[in-house]
């Protein structure tokens, strides 16, 4: 049976791609308890909620031009993602973030990565995410530093082959490919995310829970079988 491709369109600085990230991996260690033959291929492409920041702004100053309001983390939603959060093991301490940040850099790591290890390039890929959204939303650690990403990238086991030996320089050469990526997703009408294509056929948007993803892979399992 032909692996089956989960496409996921996702943005470091957003929150719900991180609850979506591991709600999908608990699916996927479900269906491959039911079904140990089954390849299931992740791929994540990059998605900027800003693509016109191009510095990293007070959060304060930006929650307020944005929505009108200085501080969002009492509101119900911001409540309810904390909430959420913590079901899935992830700590949202939006109390240490001091500035939103560009992720142009940080998808330029994962971008880097995919080109240097190719079809094996997946667990490094869900590990580098898991320490991105760590730094960022756990941490508050300036994602767009190019020494908090090399330590990311030490930290995940990745040694890619630097330009020069910098890892600024040969992330800034990915730049371009990362702000295409995100242009083609909004040309295929993806305007938020996370976002989820299975197999080409079933598309699917927003944190789901394990159980949704868990019973969309299985329909196209069963149809492949």
């Amino acid at each position: 049976m032909k692996p089956i491709q989960i496409q996921v369109t996702s943005d470091i600085c957003c929150p719900w791609c991180w609850v979506g990230k591991r709600r999908l991996e608990q699916a996927i260690k479900t269906i491959s308890t039911e079904y140990p033959k089954i390849d299931i291929r992740v791929d994540y492409n990059a998605f900027m909620l800003d693509p016109h920041q191009k510095e990293k702004v007070d959060r304060s100053l930006y929650f307020l031009k944005k929505f009108g309001v200085r501080d969002l983390s009492d509101t119900p939603m911001s409540k309810r993602l904390v909430s959420t959060g913590k079901e899935l093991g992830i700590d949202f301490n939006f109390k240490k973030m001091e500035y939103v940040i560009p992720s142009v850099y940080a998808h330029a790591l994962i971008k880097a990565t995919k080109e240097s290890l190719g079809s094996d390039a997946q667990q490094k890929v869900a590990d580098l995410l898991e320490l991105l959204f760590k730094a960022y939303f756990s941490e508050g650690k300036d994602i767009m530093d190019f020494k908090v990403l090399e330590g990311i990238s030490t930290e995940a086991g990745v040694s890619l082959e630097l330009k020069e030996g910098s890892l600024e320089k040969t992330l800034l050469e990915y730049v371009d490919a990362v702000r295409r990526e995100d242009k083609q997703a909004k040309y295929s009408s993806i305007s938020g995310v996370p976002h989820y294509v299975i197999n080409e056929k079933v598309h699917l948007s927003g944190g789901q829970p394990a159980e949704v993803f868990e019973e969309h892979i299985r329909h196209v399992i069963q149809q492949q079988l």
